[in-house]
């Protein structure tokens, strides 16, 4: 029976390797640079884990302490991201008419194609994370899971691109707008994952003990929660942008 961090390492790795070469269409990214980021990024995995192995002692009790924290940041910020997709298509074609004199060339492109960098960071470090995170529980080593995730994180992003632009043909304003949402639901997930089912199997099994003050991690989680909440309904409230595309 696979367990609950067996079981979310899949779901980062699937999501995030199918997350990645929608977002090179999405940018209209071509086929070799699309290739040469998808291996430039399993590279930098492939480092990363290489690195942690060699420092596994003090990295692991690190993330195990703090994965809820790392993994709920990453789903707040794939939601900011999923919101920016959906609001891009409206916008990116405006922009480009428009022109941008106040940015240089370099801030720009940056604030242009800021959708693209949060999601290969997130993807970066959640794939990273979870690595570390499960691998004691498999009884390998950082290095032998880092190996196999980026093997299987490799086949996924190209049998992924190769669907998308051989097999489906959306309008991309409609594809975007797709996308966002994707992300958004794959933020939702994460918080779902890695705060609500770990903390509901620890209230299921523990014994019922006296009342006492909620720990510090979780009242940060709903702060966390309630902040975000609050920041995302005054966006949508405010944004004339958001109106328009409902």
């Amino acid at each position: 029976m696979i367990d609950l961090q067996t079981l979310s390492f899949i779901v980062v790795i699937v999501l995030s390797s199918i997350a990645m070469p929608i977002s090179f269409r999405n940018n209209s990214i071509n086929k070799n640079n699309s290739i040469l980021i998808a291996v430039y990024l399993n590279l930098l995995i492939l480092v990363s884990v290489f690195i942690s192995n060699l420092f596994s002692k003090a990295i692991i009790p690190t993330i195990n302490n703090n994965i809820s924290f790392i993994m709920t940041i990453i789903g707040m910020i794939l939601i900011y991201t999923g919101y920016r997709f959906i609001l891009d298509f409206k916008t990116k074609s405006e922009n480009k008419k428009v022109g941008n004199k106040k940015y240089s060339k370099i801030v720009y492109q940056v604030k242009e194609d800021l959708s693209l960098i949060l999601l290969i960071i997130c993807s970066y470090l959640a794939i990273l994370v979870n690595i570390i995170y499960v691998a004691p529980s498999l009884w390998l080593s950082i290095f032998e899971l880092g190996l196999i995730s980026v093997g299987i994180t490799f086949i996924l992003m190209i049998m992924t691109y190769y669907i998308l632009y051989k097999k489906i043909t959306t309008p991309k304003r409609l594809f975007n707008g797709i996308f966002g949402f994707y992300l958004i639901l794959s933020g939702i997930l994460y918080f779902t994952l890695y705060m609500f089912v770990p903390n509901l199997q620890k209230i299921l099994t523990e014994k019922m003990t006296q009342l006492s003050f909620p720990e510090t991690n979780m009242v940060i989680y709903i702060l966390i929660l309630v902040a975000l909440s609050i920041f995302l309904g005054f966006i949508i409230k405010k944004s004339k942008r958001f109106k328009n595309l409902i």
